[in-house]
């Protein structure tokens, strides 16, 4: 069995810059003898920088996910054969590599498997293809930190804002996955034997250089040399916010639908790189709710993996310069409309 390392996320919390500098870096990953496979990709190929197809393959068969829909699996019989051809080309690769270690990343072993039935699952087919871990490596990030960002994230999606307030914030399935103390006790209970290691997603609470180097430190690993580009923030200005959801919806109201991904990727790049900002959209009080919801879990995880902190999150917040308003009035919805005609005329 090979030993295996294992990154579960969380989701907003350096992840995707450490899978961009892994993909990077897998030739001199493998000549440091760690193994960073490639996943499944919807073209029927292998490559990407994560490896959620495998935490995906291990979800319960009723639920759903986009991964599931980008690979066509429509039916009991599709997602039978996703997860064979998943578990088939990690088992390939593992027995074929010459490296002691295997290095796995993916948010989605946090975001998609909220069960122990699904992380029993995944402990199966590590095994299956011939894995043992050995070290789970987590970042915690200050939860109203965490859905603030993930509502700027939503916005660049063209997915829509959630709820604004607390209440509903925490009545949705992510806020149980935020319950830090319960997802530590879970993933430690079925990986028992592995170390888990939590870390905190704050400036200053990472060694060395930054992410690269704190992640290596935690996962017992040598530290490779990578000039990473940081990834931009997905912080915007309140007329941003604004734009990308009116614009959204004027060109879907004008499509009759669902608009092409690529091209509203393309449009909100635009957009975020002129109207970059630190708006915060859920209001200060809302956000205190939220912390204090969570106020006992993180107690649990400092007493245990951080006694020599104060509380498990000291600081790094976002400072706002403005606070989030939906826009409206003639002179915005001009704007709305030039900017709409405006990328409709650049795209064709």
């Amino acid at each position: 069995m090979m030993d295996c390392v294992l990154h579960i996320g969380i989701g907003k919390a350096g992840s995707s810059t450490l899978q961009a500098i892994f993909k990077d870096s897998r030739v001199l990953l493998k000549d440091l003898g760690i193994l960073y496979p490639e996943d499944l990709l919807p073209n029927g190929g292998s490559g990407g920088d994560n490896h959620k197809c495998l935490a995906v393959s291990c979800m319960q068969p009723s639920r759903e996910n986009f991964v599931l829909s980008q690979h066509r699996v429509r039916s009991s019989r599709d997602r039978d054969s996703f997860d064979r051809r998943v578990e088939s080309l990690y088992r390939d690769q593992i027995s074929a590599s010459s490296c002691q270690v295997c290095l796995l990343s993916a948010e989605h072993f946090w975001s998609c498997l909220g069960s122990r039935n699904e992380i029993l699952a995944l402990k199966d087919r590590f095994f299956r293809i011939g894995l043992s871990v050995s070290r789970i490596v987590v970042y915690l990030r200050r939860q109203s930190s965490w859905f603030e960002s993930f509502q700027h994230q939503r916005v660049r999606e063209g997915r829509g804002l959630l709820a604004s307030n607390a209440a509903d914030l925490l009545n949705t399935p992510t806020a149980r996955q935020l319950d830090y103390s319960r997802l530590i006790d879970t993933w430690g209970e079925v990986f028992r034997g592995a170390q888990i290691i939590p870390r905190i997603f704050e400036s200053s609470s990472l060694m060395g250089r930054g992410i690269l180097d704190d992640f290596f430190d935690a996962a017992g690993l040598p530290v490779i040399n990578h000039s990473a580009e940081v990834k931009n923030s997905s912080a915007l200005s309140n007329l941003g916010i604004n734009l990308m959801l009116s614009v959204r919806a004027l060109l879907e109201s004008q499509n009759k639908g669902p608009i092409n991904n690529s091209s509203w990727r393309r449009l909100t790049a635009e957009i975020a790189k002129n109207m970059h900002g630190r708006c915060m959209i859920l209001p200060e009080e809302e956000m205190c709710r939220i912390d204090r919801a969570y106020a006992e879990s993180n107690e649990l995880v400092r007493l245990r993996y951080f006694p020599e902190r104060s509380s498990l999150f000291l600081g790094d917040s976002l400072h706002a310069v403005e606070r989030f308003e939906r826009l409206e009035g003639a002179d915005y919805d001009s704007i709305v409309r030039l900017v709409t005609a405006l990328w409709q005329r650049s795209e064709k």
